[in-house]
C-alpha cells in the first residue's frame, strides 16, 4: 500500500479520535447540574457594594469535571473555594474548576465577590450556566427587599451567627439562562436628636458587620465541611492503617454538618446522607486502628 495512503488513513484515524474526546467531554458537561444553589447578597450602603456569595452543590455522572462559573461582569475581589482534587481559578468574570470529582459525583464549589452600588438599590443578572435544580436566595431580614422573577410567594427565614436571613425559593432555573434579580436597602428607623429626626437610609455599621461575619462563616463552613468530606472520601480507598487525626478529622466534619444542617444551610436527604456516611467512617476508623478499639 502506498506512503500516502497510509497518512491519509492515519489523518482520519487522528480526527475521528479528537472528534470522540470532544463528544466524550461535551457529554461530562452536559451531566453536571446544580441540585442546590445558595446566593447570599448583602448590601453595604456606605462602602456602595454588594457582598455576594455563591454556594453551589453539583452532581455529575462522571469523574471527570471540567466546569465554568460566569460572573456579572462588574464582579471584583473574586474568591472561589472547591475540594481536594478539584482546582479552581478565575479568570476576568469567570470561575473555571477542574480535576476529578469525588466517588458519588456530589461536591460543593463556593464562590464570593463584591458588586459595586453606587445607590440604594442594585439589578444584578445572575447567569445559569448549568441546570439548577432549586435555588436560594438569601437576604438580610428587614433590611433588604429582593425582587425576582420566578420565586414562591412563601419565604422562610434563618439566624446565622446571630443575623437573620430571609430566604427566597424558586425551583428550576434552566442551563445558559440570566436570572434577573433586584435589592434594595430598606429605610432604616430614625435615630433621634443624632440626625435631626430626619430617616436614615440603608444600614449601620454594627448591622453591616454581623451580616459580613456571618456570610465569612457560612463560607468557612462550607470550606470546612467540603474538605473534611473529601479527605474522608479519600482516606476510604485504602492505605495505611487509620490514623487518630483522620478520626478526629471525621468528627470535626459531622460537627460542621450538624452546624449547617441546624443553620438550615444543608436540606435534610443530603444531612442524612451526609451523616451516615460519617458514621460508617467513624466505625471503620476505630476497627480499623491498633488494638481496634470499639
Amino acid at each position: 500500500m502506498p506512503m500516502g495512503r497510509w497518512r491519509g488513513w492515519g489523518a482520519a484515524l487522528a480526527v475521528a479520535f479528537s472528534l470522540l474526546i470532544m463528544l466524550k467531554n461535551a457529554s461530562a458537561a452536559e451531566s453536571l447540574r446544580v441540585a442546590q444553589m445558595q446566593l447570599f447578597l448583602i448590601p453595604a450602603p456606605v462602602e456602595h457594594t454588594v457582598r455576594v456569595m455563591e454556594a453551589f452543590d453539583l452532581r455529575t455522572d462522571g469523574r471527570s469535571v471540567n466546569a465554568h462559573f460566569t460572573l456579572p461582569e462588574q464582579a471584583s475581589e473574586v474568591s472561589v473555594q472547591a475540594p481536594g482534587g478539584l482546582r479552581a481559578q478565575t479568570k476576568g468574570s469567570a470561575v473555571g474548576v477542574t480535576g476529578t470529582a469525588p466517588s458519588d459525583g456530589a461536591f460543593q464549589v463556593t464562590v464570593t465577590y463584591h458588586l459595586p452600588m453606587p445607590g440604594m438599590a442594585q439589578s444584578i443578572r445572575w447567569h445559569a450556566d448549568y441546570p439548577v435544580d432549586q435555588a436560594l436566595v438569601y437576604v438580610p431580614e428587614g433590611e433588604v427587599s429582593l425582587s425576582a422573577e420566578g420565586v414562591l410567594t412563601g419565604t422562610r427565614t434563618v439566624d446565622i451567627s446571630g443575623t437573620t436571613f430571609r430566604v427566597f425559593t424558586r425551583l428550576g432555573v434552566p442551563a445558559d439562562t440570566d436570572w434577573p434579580l433586584q435589592v434594595q436597602v430598606m429605610p432604616a428607623p430614625t435615630t433621634g436628636s443624632d440626625t435631626g429626626g430626619l430617616p436614615v437610609i440603608g444600614l449601620d455599621h454594627s448591622q453591616r458587620a454581623n451580616a459580613m461575619q456571618a456570610l465569612a462563616n457560612l463560607a468557612l463552613a462550607a470550606f470546612v465541611l467540603a474538605v473534611g468530606l473529601a479527605s474522608i472520601r479519600r482516606s476510604t480507598r485504602g492505605g495505611p492503617a487509620a490514623r487518630p487525626q483522620d478520626e478526629e478529622a471525621a468528627w470535626t466534619a459531622w460537627v460542621q454538618l450538624e452546624r449547617a444542617y441546624e443553620n438550615g444551610d444543608v436540606d435534610t436527604a443530603s444531612y442524612e446522607r451526609r451523616r451516615a456516611a460519617l458514621k460508617r467512617r467513624i466505625v471503620a476508623l476505630r476497627t480499623q486502628a491498633p488494638g481496634g478499639r470499639e
